[in-house]
């Protein structure tokens, strides 16, 4: 072979071999395009569930901090009815007629004289308390600040009893606010 025929040859066989690399390159090249693509499309499928499932995630927590803020917000006006009924009950308590007040100052003496032996001492809210008192033989130890209502105290001072009615709508208070939470709002 001559060598013009060699390098002719050299040159189809180093072409053929260009034209086969670059097919290959070709192929290659749109394979990896083709995955490129496919793992694209999987990843934005992918980060769009994702971001639809963070927002529906939000969506029920607002929804839920929406619904504890309104439960929040009638228990509170709840709270506050009930407050305003307590309120009432003591004015209503400060304008009792004298012979229903009477009654129950003398309930809270005859209590005193059980639970602090007979000798005990009492200090008054109103006039008709010190009146009451001294028709009872009980002595009267000074007055208090109260709409109604009396303290007792033992002879030695170390127990008293303060039947004021401040003082027992305070102690009565928790159990009076579930029954007149049920009254008012039975649901």
């Amino acid at each position: 072979m001559s060598t013009e025929k060699i390098i002719k040859r050299i040159q189809t066989d180093a072409q053929a071999q260009q034209q086969q690399l670059l097919t290959n390159a070709e192929t290659q090249s749109r394979l990896i395009i083709k995955e490129a693509k496919t793992q694209i499309e999987k990843e934005a499928k992918s980060l769009l569930q994702n971001g639809q499932l963070d927002s529906e995630n939000t969506k029920k927590i607002m929804i839920s901090k929406a619904i504890q803020e309104v439960k929040r917000d009638m228990m509170n006006a709840r709270e506050e009815i009930i407050e305003q009924c307590f309120a009432q009950a003591l004015e209503k308590l400060a304008s009792l007629p004298e012979d229903q007040y009477k009654k129950l100052i003398l309930h809270y003496l005859k209590i005193g004289t059980v639970r602090l032996g007979g000798a005990f001492s009492i200090k008054t809210s109103r006039l008709l308390d010190a009146d009451i008192a001294k028709q009872q033989g009980i002595p009267v130890q000074g007055s208090i600040q109260s709409i109604g209502g009396i303290i007792l105290q033992s002879q030695d001072g170390k127990i008293t009893i303060d039947n004021t009615f401040e003082r027992i709508l305070d102690r009565k208070k928790d159990e009076l606010r579930i029954h007149v939470g049920k009254l008012l709002f039975p649901s």
